[in-house]
């Protein structure tokens, strides 16, 4: 169910720390995944869409995210937390 989740602008921009301009110039050079249309006035992404390009940005190897992170979406906290004892 973890691979179904998508997450809002909101959590996006809160989870990435980037501005929403930052983001809408990075998805426009495709630096950034596109976001899934879900409605005629509603986008999203894929939270495991998200999680990989995290990964990757921080030189690791993408696709293993959905796998190996869980993520806190408060306000709070950006950060990820790791899983099967692999370091941070």
């Amino acid at each position: 169910m973890d691979d179904l989740q998508i997450l809002t602008t909101k959590e996006v921009l809160d989870l990435t720390t980037l501005s929403e301009t930052t983001l809408r110039r990075w998805i426009t050079k495709r630096k950034f995944p596109e976001p899934v249309r879900l409605g005629e006035r509603r986008i999203g992404w894929p939270r495991t869409q998200v999680l990989d390009w995290l990964v990757e940005q921080r030189g690791g190897e993408g696709g293993v995210a959905s796998h190996l992170y869980q993520t806190e979406l408060t306000p709070s906290s950006r950060t990820l937390k790791c899983r099967e004892g692999r370091p941070q």
